[in-house]
Formats: structure tokens, C-alpha cells, sequence
């Protein structure tokens, strides 16, 4: 080992040689290097060098760095030393720094390193020593051997277990490295300038092995002021680090080939150190304080320890076993009253047996961990401590052939759970941990510990639960598969109202909400052939899914929470509506020969609306109500919102069909048309659930070195498609005769046939129905602080993306209307002065449906601070916040057709008059909805944020969505062929074609920004910062034709016939 006083005596003499014997001044310049790397560590680094005297070939400076890795350990640094250009090629330099060192364990050394280095052309060579002037070794904490995996200090003996008791030891060394490099002329295409290195390190330690490594660099310049820094290192202990990094450097010359511009490059020191922000590598040692053997015997510990603090006489040390308040008394095993359960083999309990079961050479078998046996132990034992070997065990509240049919297990107050190793001296490891299937209610002073719990095949829908109590300790604990039933909630772990709660290294794990159920379709209306057919029935909604939550803390204090993992928590989507049945038909054949009656009119069935779709639930990793926590070191991932359930299709409208034969000789006759059935609206869609990170609810917490990534919220459903209305076929045929059966013939009347007038109206069909609205896409939040305190330090988000609005649904078309009708006489009849013939009185297409509005997207925000909250945020990264897309209207339905056609032909009738008709309006089309905002940090305007040291990259607001088109309008379609006497005046109307809809308004694109008007930032790096578009406005729909055709089947070119059109 190399002596560090004669290192520090050439220091010193070596600076005494570098004399300034030519022209010295005050230099006044300094020089800047700023770093911020990331990989095996992620960190930053800052070092300024000052020039106090020289010129440009010597110079004497101090120097100031710092480096701060994300493992929480850094160091700082000060210094002076001091440089000289012999004139040709060479430069020599040393220097002297005082190190402050902070581990990762916030163990705290200071370190002396001396230094010195030399240049000579494109070479450079560097020479360090670390030297600690503090003491080398801090103890951080006391351990059992068998938590330290030291299987030969433990024993297990009846219901104890025993174990060798250590300081843990947190250790630094002296040390060295030494580092080459060199630099290639800045003429060299593409790596000019770049600088490749090679170097050493070596530290020796008092209690563990001696750190031996390598070191290789590459420094590639980008610009005169910034270069790209890559390297890589291995020792025997660390293994394999790399980082990459972007320096920038302001105040040195860009020439590093040049040897005299080297007097302000910056000093090569603390190799080996890539994975931490210590400037000194650390290990982690321990010291026995009591052995095994003392444990067992009961000896007298030494009174010197370095867990205590010695007095004179040594009487008042808590470790002397004459003291009655000794906490640590070695008689006492590690685990009292212990109980020992086995899942191969073992013994059955028994209740007569009392204590004398259940003991590590005779171990109870798996079935006796039931409800029953727990309470027996806990009449003749209180506070038991059970321990497991690896396997599998029930926590039901009885052993039964059907688990899923059986409640939560319950320990009673200060009862704990351990998995062990399969001969109990050591902790069960990961792959070897028991699991119990079921639940647990745990109700005070419990812990669980190095135990996996699952909800496979039960019907539980929570891990763990704990209620109105204290002193509850989850440690090396992973609650899975928890999946509800539909529509009902999961909670990987649930506590309220505890106070002291610990819950360190918990993975929770696949929890599952249950989905809606879908609603049921209505029933089609029966169809009819006099009278109204009936009406479809509406179909049922969807219920909403259920809400999934990893963590959930209420009303609790003194929470901690470190080295968490909770991931794979997914709500239940919302169920489907129902379709909404069809409305019945209405079909008739009718017949009226010779007679007065007139047919009755009918009416088709009107379709069902569609069922609504059911919300989809919320997803929240960890949630905390009015509480005092703090949460350390942990990891949300993969959770996700439900989606909306689609709103269900409407029904269809009935048709009405009608075909008339109508043989009349007497009296006064009118037909009525049928009237169409409507169609149904269709149903609303469901919202997509919210997803949250942390959702902070009237609490105080405190969060450092945090990781969220993968938060998804729910797409809002599809509005249903409404239905078309039913359509009319109507067929009229009229004959008259003068030569009738006599027995309906009065005298009066001459045997002939008497039409005082005759009338053919009412075929007009309802309307469609509307589509049903889009749902709302549900928000997304990282951290949701409401009517709280948060503060955040060390906080990485990635990838947060908000729920799209569901489109609307498409109205349905309106239903055509169609009429032939046939009106003639094989013979004369004779019309008195007020008789007339009227056709078509009113035939109208039914209107097209408008088409459903859409949902709106849903918005992404990393950190929300409202209702009178307070957010305080150091050293964010923030990356991939999405806002959700808006939805697109539906379209409109189209109108239905109106279309006639006559055939007259009568001798001697008077006054004829074809009415117009009217196709159908297009449906409007549905609005597109606005998008979903994007935003880093949100405070409302009774809230405060301040954040400092963000990096914020791809932050991009929705898209706006599309308006829906508007419906075509129907047509209006008429052929007239008439046959009549001269002498007849017959008038025709005009025909109006049905209006296109108006189209769909366009959504709006929405806001993407680093934060709100209401936070404070300062520090803030950004990138790809993006709103999204407005979309597009729907087509407006196109009218209808209107077409006529009129044929002269007869003479009408008498001047004693007319016709005459209306308008048209």
C-alpha cells in the first residue's frame, strides 16, 4: 500500500518548483464545465475554475465541483493548483482538493486527494490519491445473521429462534488512480478534436476486498462549447458501469491539442465512480457484536459495542443484562413464541396439545393454518409468531374443498406471518416464498413478511385489510390476481384509519375490476293487420365497470412507504346498451266490394331506443385520503382506466303496407293511408374512466426518487346508431258501375252509382330517430393533489395518455313514403255539383335522424395542485404526455323518398286536384368534439406549484374531432296519367324534394403546455411541445330531386277540359 504522507510531501514540492518568474498578472477569466449524464447512474456535475495569477504560460487557480447522482449520494469539492508551459511542448501541473463525500447508504467522509498531471503534445497523463481524513467506516444500522443470509449464526430451538447479532458497517478506503489519454488534431475529418483515455483505480478496505478496476473514455467535441462524453468502466466488485453524457464548457480554448492551451482543462479525478454521485467508492462491511453462541448462553455482552454509548462503570450500557431496561438482553431469542407450519408433512394441530406443537423439530402441517387453530394460539399464546416454509397455504376462514367460496382469514392483535427458508434459519427468498391463497384481515400489531398472498381462484376481491388499528408492517410482500366480479371493485391492499403503517418492498400487482354487464336487447313489437302494431321495447343499459386501485390509505398517520411496485391495475370497461327492439308492421289487404264501409286506418309499431352504455371505472395505482405519508423509491406502472360502453342501437321503425280494392256504388267514401312507425334513438354511450398515479386527497405527503410510466385512461364509447324510420306502401284501387246488385241500391238514386266524393289522404311516415352521444374519454393524471400538501423530489413520468371520445352515432334515415293509385269506371256516374276527386292529401317522407354529438378527449397532466392545495417539485422528467383525441360527430341520416303515382280515368268527374308531396329532411350531422389538453404542471387559481429542474419532452394536446356529414334530403317524385271527360278541371300542386341536413361543427384542438398560469418554474428544459389540430366540419347533405311527369291518356285538347299546375 502506498504511503499518502509522502504522496502529499511531492504535492507540495512540486508546486514549490512551478515558480512565476515572467510577466505575472491577474487573470480574470474563468472557465465553466456543466455535464448532465446518464446510465449506470443518472447525474450532474458542475466545476468552475477561477485563474488567481499567471499569464500564458503559468498559471496558479482554485477550483470548485460538485456531482449529484440520482442514488441520492454526491459529493463537493474545492481546491487550488497550479500550472506551467515550459515554452516548446510541455506542461506540468499539481493540485490539492478537499473532498466532501455523501454515499448512498447518507454515510458522510471527507477525503484529501492530491494530484498532479502533465501534457506533452496530443498526451496527457493524470495522477490522483484519496486520501480519507475522517473515519474510514460509519455504522449505518445493526442486523441479525439471518437477515444477512449468515445461515451458521442462526439456530432454531422449540419457539424460539436465535441469531448473531452485526453492525452494519458503511466503509471507505484509501485509494489511487491514474488515467491516460490522448487527442486527435482538430484536422481530422468528423473525430477532430476527440479525445480517448485509459486508466486505472484501486481502493483497499479494513473488512471487505480491495476494489481493483479499469476505466475507458471517449469524448467526441459537437461544437466549440459542447462535446459528447461516453464511458465505461469494470472492477471486481461493481462490475461492469457506462455512462453517456453532454458537456458544456465555456472559458477554455477549443484547441486541446495545442499544449498550452491546457492550462484550463479540467483535472481528471474519482475514476471508478459511474454509478454513483460519491466521489469515493463505498462498501458495505459488518462487525459482530454478539455471537450465536453468546445468544444461546445467555454471556455478558461488551459493554464497548459500537451500537452504545459506554459510561464508566458500564452499568447504565443497555446491553448489560444487570440493566432491567435492557432492550437487547442476550437470553432473548430474535423471535419469541414462534410457531412453525410446513407444507410437507407435519403435524396436525390439536387443540388438548397447547404449546407443545408446532415447534421447529415438530412442525404443523398446512391444513392446521385455519381460522380455528388461529384463535386457539391466540388464547394460549398471544402475539404468535407463525412461520412458513415454502408452499402453498389457505388464507380462507376454513379449510374447504371450495375456496373461493370462503371469506377473508383474520389475525388476531399481534399476530405476524414470516416465510422462511425449509429449515427456518433464514428468510424465504422470491422464488421460494409460501403463498396463501385468499385474504387477509389483519387487526393490529401484525406483520407480514418475505410471503406472497394471491387472489387465484377465490372469489376475493382484496388482498389485505386493515381497519381501525395501529402498527401494521408489510416487508418483502407481493398481494396478485385480485379480479372482481362484474362490475364490482378491486383493491390490491386496502388500510383505514391505522396509525403507524410500513409497508417496504410490496409488489401489488394484476388487480382487476370487474366489466359492466351489457345491457339486454328489447323485444320486437307485434305486428298488426287492422288497428296499431305494437311498439319495440327500449333495450336495457350497461352497468358501469368497476374501479381498480393498487394501494388504498385513509385516514391513517405515520405511513411509510418505500420500494413499492404497483403495477397491472386495470378497471372494468362499461357494459354495451342493449339494442332497442323493432316496431311491429302494419299490413293490409282490404276489400270493399260494393259496400260503404271505408277501410280503418293502421299504424306500424315505433322502434325501441337504444339502451345507454355503462361508464367505464377508474384506475388508481396508489390512493391517499386524508393521511400523513411519505413514499420513497417506488414504481407505478401499467395502469389502466375502463372504457365506455357502447350506447345501443335503436330500433327500426314498422312498415305500413296497404293494398285497397274498392268496388263503390253508393254514398260518400274516404280512404285513410297507414301511418309508419318511428324509428328509436339511439343510446348514449358510457365515459371512459379517469386513471390516476398518486391520487392525493386532503393529506400530507412527501415523495422522493418516484417512477410513473404507463398510465392509460379509458376511450369514451360509441353512441348508438338510430333507427330508421319504418317505410309506407300504399295501393289504392277504385272501381265504380252503374249496373250494382239491386239489393244495396236505393230508388231514389236510379240504379246508378252515386260518388258524392271520394278522398285519399294520410300517408305520412314518422320521423327517424337521432344517434346517441359519443362518451367522454377519460383524464389521466400522474399525481392528483386536491385540498393537499405534496412535496416531490426526484420524480420520472412517462408516458401518460388520456381516454379518446367515443364517436356519435349515425341518425337513422327516414322512411319513403310510396302511393299508386288507381281510380277508374267501367261505366258513367253521374256527380252532384259539390262532387270532386282529391289525391294524395299530404304524402311525406319521413326526416332523416340527426346524427350524435361525440365525446369529448379526455386530458393528460402530469401534476394537478387544486382546492387550495400546495405542490413544492425539485428534479422532474417528464416525457410522452398525450391528450386525448376528440370524437367524431355522427352523420345524419337521409330523408326518405315521397313518390306518387296516378292513374284517373273517369268520364264525368269535376274538379280534380293533385296535391304536392315532400320528401324528407336530411338529418343534421353531429358535432366533433374538442380535444383533450395536454399540460405538465396544473394549479387551479386557489392553488400553489412551484417547480424547479424540469425536463419536459413530447407534450402533445389532442386533435379535434370531425363534424358529422349532414343527411341527403329525400326525393319528391310524381307520374300523373289521366284520363277524363272535356269539361274537367283538374289542378296539380307543386312537389317539394326533401332539404339536406346541416353538417356537424368541427371540434377544437386544445392547449399543450409545460404548466399553467399558476406555477412557478424556474430551470425548465423542453422539447416537442405540441397542440394538436381542429378538425373537420362534416358535409352538409344534398337535397332531394323533384321530378314530375304528366301524360294525357284522353282528349284534352277540348276547350272545354283545363288543367292547370299550381306553382308547378
Amino acid at each position: 500500500m502506498f504511503n499518502s504522507k509522502s504522496l502529499i510531501t511531492m504535492f507540495v514540492g512540486l508546486n514549490s518548483v512551478l515558480i512565476y518568474s515572467t510577466s505575472i498578472y491577474a487573470m480574470s477569466t474563468p472557465r465553466v464545465i456543466l455535464e448532465a449524464g446518464g446510465g449506470s447512474e443518472t447525474y450532474g456535475f458542475g466545476d468552475l475554475l477561477v485563474p488567481l495569477i499567471g499569464n500564458d504560460f503559468e498559471s496558479l487557480y482554485i477550483d470548485g465541483a460538485a456531482k449529484y447522482g440520482w442514488d441520492d449520494a454526491w459529493y463537493g469539492s474545492v481546491g487550488f493548483g497550479a500550472r506551467k508551459f515550459d515554452g516548446i511542448n510541455h506542461t506540468i501541473g499539481g493540485y490539492l482538493f478537499v473532498d466532501r463525500d455523501t454515499t448512498d447508504a447518507d454515510s458522510r467522509f471527507t477525503v484529501l486527494n492530491p494530484g498532479i498531471e502533465y501534457y506533452v503534445n496530443s498526451w496527457d497523463l493524470h495522477a490522483n490519491a484519496y486520501v480519507p481524513v475522517s473515519s474510514k467506516q460509519q455504522v449505518t444500522g445493526t442486523a441479525y445473521a439471518d437477515e444477512l443470509g449468515i445461515a451458521s449464526e442462526v439456530d432454531a430451538v422449540g419457539h424460539q429462534l436465535y441469531a448473531a447479532e452485526y453492525d452494519v458497517i458503511d466503509e471507505i478506503g484509501d485509494g489511487a488512480d491514474a488515467d491516460i489519454g490522448y487527442t486527435l488534431k482538430n484536422n481530422i475529418p468528423f473525430l477532430g478534436g476527440s479525445r480517448f483515455d485509459l486508466g486505472g483505480y484501486y481502493s483497499n478496505y479494513e473488512s471487505g476486498d480491495n476494489l481493483t478496476g479499469v476505466q475507458v473514455g471517449f469524448w467526441l467535441p459537437l461544437t466549440k462549447n459542447a462535446e459528447l462524453r461516453a464511458v465505461d468502466s469494470y472492477d471486481n466488485i461493481f462490475h461492469n458501469s457506462a455512462t453517456i453524457s453532454l458537456t458544456l464548457h465555456f472559458g477554455d480554448s477549443a484547441e486541446k491539442a495545442t499544449t498550452k492551451n491546457h492550462l484550463l482543462e479540467q483535472n481528471i479525478r474519482h475514476l471508478g465512480t459511474l454509478n454513483t454521485g460519491s466521489g469515493i467508492r463505498n462498501q458495505q462491511g459488518l462487525e459482530q457484536i454478539h455471537s450465536l453462541a453468546e445468544e444461546e448462553a445467555g454471556a455478558n455482552l461488551n459493554p464497548s459495542s459500537s451500537k452504545y454509548t459506554s459510561t464508566d462503570d458500564g452499568s447504565n450500557n443497555p446491553d448489560n443484562p444487570d440493566n432491567p431496561d435492557n432492550p437487547n438482553d442476550p437470553t432473548s431469542p430474535e423471535y419469541d413464541n414462534v410457531w412453525y407450519f410446513t407444507d410437507d408433512g407435519g403435524s396436525t394441530f390439536k387443540l388438548r396439545n397447547g404449546k407443545n406443537q408446532c415447534t421447529a423439530s415438530n412442525p404443523c402441517n398446512a391444513n392446521s393454518f385455519n381460522q380455528f387453530d388461529i384463535n386457539v394460539v391466540n388464547k394460549v399464546a398471544p402475539d404468535a409468531n407463525f412461520f412458513f416454509t415454502n408452499g402453498t397455504y389457505s388464507a380462507t376462514t376454513t379449510q374447504t374443498a371450495n375456496i373461493s367460496a370462503s371469506t377473508s382469514l383474520t389475525l388476531d392483535d399481534g399476530q405476524s406471518i414470516y416465510g422462511r427458508s425449509d429449515d427456518y434459519l433464514l428468510p424465504a427468498t422470491d422464488d421460494a416464498r409460501p403463498t396463501f391463497y385468499g385474504s387477509f384481515e389483519l387487526l393490529g400489531d401484525n406483520t407480514l413478511e418475505d410471503v406472497n398472498v394471491d387472489g387465484t381462484g377465490t372469489d376475493a376481491t382484496t388482498g389485505i385489510v386493515a381497519e381501525n388499528t395501529q402498527n401494521i408492517m408489510l416487508e418483502n410482500v407481493a398481494v396478485s390476481n385480485y379480479t372482481a366480479s362484474t362490475g364490482m371493485d378491486a383493491t390490491g391492499a386496502e388500510f383505514n384509519n391505522i396509525y403507524n403503517l410500513s409497508l417496504d418492498n410490496v409488489v401489488v400487482e394484476n388487480i382487476t375490476a370487474g366489466n359492466g354487464i351489457n345491457g339486454t336487447n328489447g323485444d320486437d313489437g307485434a305486428d298488426t293487420t287492422t288497428g296499431a302494431a305494437g311498439k319495440g321495447s327500449q333495450g336495457a343499459s350497461g352497468t358501469d365497470g368497476g374501479n381498480a386501485t393498487g394501494i388504498s390509505i385513509s385516514n391513517s398517520d405515520n405511513v411509510t412507504l418505500n420500494t413499492l411496485a404497483v403495477q397491472n391495475i386495470q378497471a372494468g370497461n362499461g357494459g354495451d346498451g342493449g339494442d332497442g327492439g323493432s316496431g311491429g308492421n302494419a299490413n293490409t289487404n282490404n276489400s270493399n266490394n260494393y259496400g260503404d264501409k271505408n277501410p280503418v286506418a293502421i299504424t306500424a309499431g315505433r322502434g325501441g331506443n337504444g339502451g345507454n352504455g355503462g361508464n367505464g371505472g377508474s384506475a388508481i395505482g396508489i390512493s391517499i385520503n386524508n393521511s400523513t405519508a411519505v413514499i420513497s423509491n417506488s414504481h407505478i406502472a401499467q395502469v389502466k382506466a375502463g372504457n365506455g360502453g357502447n350506447g345501443g342501437n335503436a330500433g327500426l321503425g314498422g312498415d305500413s303496407n296497404s293494398s285497397n280494392f274498392d268496388g263503390t256504388y253508393h254514398l260518400y267514401f274516404e280512404e285513410y293511408g297507414g301511418y309508419a312507425g318511428s324509428g328509436g334513438d339511439g343510446g348514449n354511450a358510457g365515459q371512459g374512466g379517469d386513471v390516476i398515479g398518486i391520487n392525493n386527497l386532503s393529506s400530507n405527503v412527501r415523495i422522493n426518487n418516484m417512477q410513473i410510466t404507463y398510465l392509460t385512461a379509458g376511450d369514451g364509447g360509441n353512441g348508438g346508431y338510430g333507427g330508421n324510420s319504418g317505410s309506407e306502401d300504399y295501393n289504392n284501387n277504385h272501381f265504380y258501375c252503374n249496373n250494382c246488385p239491386g239489393s244495396k241500391i236505393s230508388a231514389a238514386k236510379d240504379k246508378q252509382s252515386r260518388l258524392e266524393a271520394m278522398t285519399l289522404e294520410e300517408v305520412w311516415p314518422h320521423n327517424a330517430g337521432d344517434g346517441g352521444r359519443g362518451g367522454a374519454g377519460g383524464n389521466a393524471t400522474a399525481i392528483s393533489n386536491t385540498a393537499s400538501t405534496i412535496d416531490i423530489s426526484k420524480f420520472m413520468l412517462q408516458d401518460v395518455t388520456a381516454g379518446n371520445g367515443g364517436n356519435g352515432g349515425d341518425g337513422g334515415n327516414g322512411g319513403s313514403a310510396n302511393a299508386e293509385n288507381n281510380t277508374y269506371k267501367d261505366l258513367s256516374v253521374i256527380f252532384d255539383d259539390e262532387g270532386g276527386i282529391e289525391l294524395d292529401n299530404g304524402l311525406t317522407g319521413g326526416n332523416g335522424g340527426n346524427g350524435g354529438s361525440a365525446g369529448s378527449g379526455g386530458s393528460a397532466v402530469g401534476i394537478t395542485s387544486n382546492n387550495h392545495s400546495q405542490a413544492n417539485i425539485e428534479n422532474v422528467f417528464m416525457s410522452n404526455i398525450y391528450g386525448g383525441n376528440g370524437g367524431n360527430g355522427g352523420n345524419g341520416g337521409n330523408g326518405g323518398n315521397a313518390n306518387l303515382s296516378n292513374n284517373v280515368s273517369m268520364m264525368n268527374a269535376t274538379n280534380w286536384r293533385i296535391l304536392g308531396r315532400t320528401g324528407g329532411d336530411g338529418g343534421a350531422g353531429g358535432n366533433g368534439a374538442n380535444a383533450g389538453s395536454a399540460i405538465g404542471i396544473f394549479s387551479s387559481d386557489d392553488s400553489t406549484a412551484s417547480a424547479n429542474n424540469m425536463i419536459i419532452s413530447t407534450l402533445i394536446s389532442g386533435y379535434g374531432g370531425n363534424g358529422g356529414n349532414g343527411g341527403n334530403g329525400g326525393d319528391a317524385n310524381q307520374e300523373n296519367n289521366i284520363n277524363l271527360n272535356k269539361g274537367a278541371t283538374i289542378t296539380i300542386q307543386p312537389s317539394t324534394a326533401g332539404n339536406g341536413g346541416n353538417s356537424g361543427n368541427a371540434g377544437n384542438s386544445s392547449a399543450a403546455q409545460i404548466s399553467s398560469e399558476n406555477v412557478t418554474t424556474s430551470n425548465v428544459k423542453q422539447s416537442n411541445i405540441n397542440a394538436g389540430t381542429t378538425g373537420t366540419a362534416g358535409n352538409f347533405g344534398e337535397s332531394g330531386t323533384n321530378e314530375r311527369a304528366n301524360y294525357d291518356a284522353h282528349d284534352l285538347q277540348s276547350k272545354d277540359t283545363t288543367m292547370s299546375h299550381d306553382g308547378g
